[in-house]
């Protein structure tokens, strides 16, 4: 299965970004897409913000997410919380299995094609009062995530994404 990844911190625009890329591919036709959403938000939605501080839950419950849709054959899956992003998350809440954890999210990340794109904040989004704290988050992402997965980051523009999706898609699958 092709996952396309959207890295990023909070408020950078990665829900509204791969629900906009979903709609226009599920228009377009050209393949089986489906949205997989952020279980940490569905955990924040819940009010059990303690269990953020578990890797190992969020992983395994994004993981899920993903492994249904290709066990499905689900061609595409657009993700606004890739597996890798727990690394960086580990790192920064001093999560004591962080080897154990990186081991886990490469064996599992393996498992499909990646498109990885890192959302660039437009400006300070919905979380104006954290702007600091969204900064650092971007930045553990962007130098953590590479770092342990040894993937590459495609940074493009909101209006670019589309095109750089087709391309990708038209080089790993059949249209």
């Amino acid at each position: 299965m092709k996952v396309i990844n959207l890295y990023g911190g909070a408020g950078a625009g990665k829900s509204t970004l791969a629900s906009a890329l979903f709609s226009r591919l599920r228009f377009d036709n050209q393949v089986s897409v489906e949205l997989v959403p952020e279980f940490a938000k569905d955990v924040v939605y819940e009010g059990a913000r303690r269990n953020l501080g578990d890797q190992f839950y969020l992983l395994g419950n994004q993981q899920h997410r993903l492994w249904r849709l290709m066990k499905e054959g689900v061609d595409v899956a657009i993700t606004d919380s890739p597996i890798g992003m727990t690394i960086a998350y580990a790192h920064m809440g001093n999560f004591p299995h962080i080897e154990e954890l990186i081991t886990i999210v490469n064996h599992l990340n393996r498992q499909y094609t990646n498109l990885n794109v890192f959302v660039n904040r437009p400006g300070p989004g919905n979380f104006r009062k954290n702007k600091q704290r969204n900064a650092d988050i971007d930045m553990w992402i962007k130098e953590d995530v590479p770092m342990h997965l040894n993937v590459d980051f495609n940074q493009q523009g909101v209006d670019d994404l589309y095109q750089l999706t087709i391309q990708w898609l038209a080089k790993n699958t059949k249209l």
